[in-house]
């Protein structure tokens, strides 16, 4: 499913850090399901799949998420809080609860404190988009 660089849970090694593939991993980890497999729905889904190197738009990742049955809440709501990813994290973030968060041209998980893209997963507090002002937030319901 996913390999360990650099004590981080990141994607293989195909998926690096310098790869838009910020939205397969986190529709990954929010579904619970291996990369790979999630990688192979988004294929379907895009119009050049031969230039595809893995950027994702919110109803790709909506569709995908329903194709792996994945139950979630989009909470509406988030925009008036502005906020960023630390202060959801720190204030909002219920915890045992899996989140996927949206900030500008990115994506990352949220569960028990720890966020993670393909950079790292860590701490919210030592994560580098800790500052990030978050613009969505999809709840896992099941």
């Amino acid at each position: 499913m996913f390999e360990l660089i650099d004590g981080a849970c990141t994607a293989p090694k195909e998926a690096r850090a310098e790869m838009p593939c910020c939205g397969v991993l986190a529709t990954a980890v929010f579904a619970g399901a291996p990369f790979n497999e999630v990688w192979k729905a988004f294929e379907l889904l895009v119009q050049r799949p031969g230039k595809w190197r893995g950027a994702t738009y919110d109803w790709q990742r909506k569709r995908v998420l329903e194709g792996l049955g994945v139950q979630y809440n989009v909470l509406k709501d988030v925009a008036k809080l502005n906020c960023t990813v630390g202060t959801f994290a720190d204030w909002y973030a219920k915890p045992g609860t899996m989140y996927c968060i949206g900030v500008r041209r990115h994506v990352v998980t949220l569960c028990d404190g720890i966020v993670t893209d393909q950079t790292a997963s860590c701490h919210w507090s030592e994560h580098r988009n800790r500052r990030s002002h978050v613009i969505s937030v999809w709840e896992q319901t099941a």
